[in-house]
């Protein structure tokens, strides 16, 4: 026996209690591997409804596997809505076309699409950017996955190989979390008005994909074989069709939570004011952490401060300098960003030195590989059986933070889709759920912690200098740009370090810091190379720049 749609599956029973007692059911999906089995589980055990709202759906093995049980979804009954931003999506209009006319219960739209076209011309892009450059560059970033209208998922994570542990060179440490309760008729509220919005645009109205349409010239995908997924989901089917196995991932690890909130901004964002007015989910973020009073915990991909939350963290400062501040995010070897990396680095020597910022970088291959990442630990580990040649520029395999998860007083937390830089300040639209319980920030806690730990990060800390150079620093200081006197490697004020062996972890601001760790200098495991040179520029040209695009 396997759940399915006429098979009661246990989370409807789960919803039902939650909201009969009006609390929450929360499970945390801090593994790719879980949050691709709870998804394709609650697609087939759907009665009613799967709508899926998302800034990627690539066309690769996941992409097409979750497409397959979509359109098995349809022929069924259910209605299934998907919703997708129209900035990055490289699948050709032809299979678009067919997704788009493939079932009555199927619908596809896609969000701000440039010129009503799937995949504009590159001349077509620019004339629309010159036309309304903020409303191009405004793209939607909200993920949520909405099942019978009684559960939900938002997090961060798209819908790609590398998003669930199946990548082939980069894996993401991403986070989502599922939840059954009051919450989640908000959310079903909010990818209405997302679905509703005039910035969404019918599949089939989209003027590339309207002439496979109207033509019938499309790929025809009928069968599991057509979908070109061949046996990369064997062991998942199996685990599928384990009922028990099924139960226990679905129910064990739940958290009951009455305090729950769903945020999100509207369609549009801020599309009647200027790129520095916040939003929704930015003043959210905003209160969420100024009334922190012991700690902040912060896990994102890019750290990249505006002036909004820079004035948050210096008021925190001056309000409580004992806070302690904590960033797990990338390093330039582990990043998929080099120019968000760049702007961030250009602002560690504030974060460092003036805030007392705690920042641990990722290594690409951290040693608890296989408790973060199992299925790309397992792979690693045939690498380096098969003696696969060492480092060039990045590793072959590379890990990469993705999730988006902040921590307040061990109480509060946050999780969603919003990344600490500009963009989603300013310009992406956004989603995240506020859980206010000590036992899921417990829980989100150690898991951020192990990442962080020299095991697997790198601590970013002050550069030890001889006293005399200060003064020669100082001088120089007058005659070039700080910017400028950063990159020289005499005077550059901070440095990634990792722990001595056999020492224990302390903070960087430790008076007895450098006897516990060495410096592996401001870039480890990048050779001197494009991408380096690529940073440097980026930081010393256009260091005071915020990132928009």
């Amino acid at each position: 026996m396997t759940f399915s749609g006429t098979t009661p599956s246990p989370i409807h029973s789960l919803a039902g209690q939650a909201l009969s007692r009006s609390t929450h059911f929360i499970r945390l999906l801090n593994l790719g591997e879980d949050a691709l089995f709870v998804r394709a589980h609650l697609i087939r055990a759907a009665r009613a409804s799967i709508f899926i709202q998302t800034f990627i759906w690539k066309d690769d093995e996941t992409g097409r596997y979750l497409a397959y049980e979509l359109h098995q979804a349809a022929k069924r009954g259910v209605e299934v809505k998907v919703l997708i931003d129209a900035w990055p999506f490289d699948a050709e209009p032809r299979l678009v076309a067919f997704d788009a006319i493939a079932h009555p219960n199927l619908e596809v739209k896609f969000y701000n699409a440039s010129a009503n076209y799937l995949r504009p011309s590159t001349w077509g892009l620019a004339r629309a950017m010159l036309g309304n450059f903020k409303q191009v560059n405004q793209r939607m970033h909200n993920k949520l996955f909405l099942m019978d209208g009684c559960v939900g998922i938002t997090g961060g994570r798209n819908y790609q190989n590398d998003y669930y542990d199946r990548g082939t060179v980069r894996n993401f440490k991403d986070r989502d979390v599922l939840v059954l309760g009051p919450a989640v008729s908000e959310m079903s509220q909010s990818f209405d008005d997302y679905w509703t919005s005039s910035f969404s645009v019918p599949a089939e109205d989209l003027v590339d994909v309207r002439p496979y349409v109207e033509r019938s010239s499309y790929p025809r995908f009928e069968t599991r074989e057509s979908f070109d997924i061949e046996g990369s989901f064997d062991d998942l089917d199996s685990e599928l069709a384990d009922v028990e196995l099924v139960r226990r991932r679905l129910t064990d690890h739940i958290f009951d939570v009455p305090d729950v909130e769903f945020v999100a901004d509207p369609p549009g964002k801020n599309k009647l004011s200027g790129f520095g007015r916040g939003s929704v989910t930015s003043k959210k973020l905003i209160e969420f952490l100024s009334q922190a009073h012991e700690s902040i915990l912060l896990q994102t991909p890019y750290f990249v401060l505006g002036k909004r939350p820079d004035s948050v963290i210096r008021k925190l400062r001056r309000r409580n300098p004992p806070l302690d501040i904590s960033v797990s995010t990338n390093s330039l070897a582990s990043t998929d960003n080099v120019l968000a990396y760049a702007f961030a680095c250009g602002k560690k020597r504030r974060y460092v030195h003036k805030w007392r910022i705690r920042i641990f970088e990722l290594k690409p291959q951290p040693g608890d590989i296989m408790q973060i990442m199992p299925r790309f630990g397992a792979r690693l580990s045939e690498d380096r059986e098969e003696g696969a040649p060492g480092l060039v520029e990045t590793p072959t395999l590379q890990a990469c933070v993705h999730a988006k998860t902040f921590v307040a007083d061990h109480h509060s937390v946050w999780i969603g889709s919003f990344n600490l830089d500009p963009r989603s300040f300013n310009l992406n639209t956004e989603t995240a759920l506020i859980i206010r319980d000590e036992a899921v920030a417990g829980a989100v806690e150690q898991d951020i912690e192990r990442d962080m730990h020299p095991r697997n990060s790198w601590t970013v800390g002050k550069k030890q200098h001889p006293p005399f150079l200060g003064g020669i620093r100082a001088t120089l200081s007058y005659v070039l740009p700080r910017g400028l006197l950063n990159e020289f490697r005499l005077f550059r004020l901070t440095d990634c370090f990792d722990l001595g062996h056999g020492k224990e972890p302390i903070s960087f601001l430790h008076e007895d810091f450098y006897m516990h760790y060495h410096s592996v200098g401001p870039f480890p495991e990048v050779n001197e190379s494009t991408r380096q040179i690529e940073v440097n520029l980026i930081k010393t040209l256009l260091g005071k720049m915020e990132p928009l695009i």
